[in-house]
């Protein structure tokens, strides 16, 4: 009789464990692609994270990082309207370069003087002149 009862917990904890592992497992997998939804710039599915306190907590968290990411790509926006907005008005020729050469913004006035029909991103000055 003891033998059957020791089986029979054995099989109820090893239930156990395997449901608890699977429940565990499609969080933490829920958890990674919203994470790599965040990383690549897409809303995170959040709502599918189910599992013990402390993952539906960092859910929390990761929806609470996704709106600040959308909070300060919604001001760069801005803020690169804004600065499309200034330079269009100089009429002296602006641009600028990053730390490898390579042109990040002209301005109306630089395409004029140097004659450019479109906007030469990532080229050096080098490159762009005709």
């Amino acid at each position: 009789m003891g033998w059957i009862l020791a089986i029979l917990l054995v099989v109820i904890g090893g239930s156990a464990w395997f449901w608890w592992y699977q429940r565990m497992s499609k969080a933490l997998k829920c958890a990674e692609e919203a994470i790599e939804d965040l990383v690549a710039g897409r809303e995170p599915r959040t709502e599918r994270i189910h599992g013990p306190a402390r993952l539906e907590r960092l859910a929390g968290k990761l929806d609470q990082l996704a709106d600040e990411q959308e909070h300060l790509r919604r001001q760069r926006h801005l803020g690169e309207a804004n600065l499309q907005i200034i330079l269009s008005g100089m009429e002296e020729a602006v641009m600028v370069v990053d730390s490898r050469q390579s042109i990040r913004v002209v301005n109306p006035s630089f395409q004029r003087v140097f004659g450019l029909v479109g906007i030469p991103f990532n080229q050096t000055f080098a490159e762009t002149l005709p």
